[in-house]
């Protein structure tokens, strides 16, 4: 169980920064 709660933050960090680059302008 922990480690599934574990791989989700992950995941949703990895998607939150990719967010953060697509946000940043060029």
């Amino acid at each position: 169980m922990p480690y599934m709660v574990h791989n989700l933050t992950k995941v949703n960090n990895t998607a939150g920064s990719i967010l953060q680059r697509y946000k940043q302008p060029r």
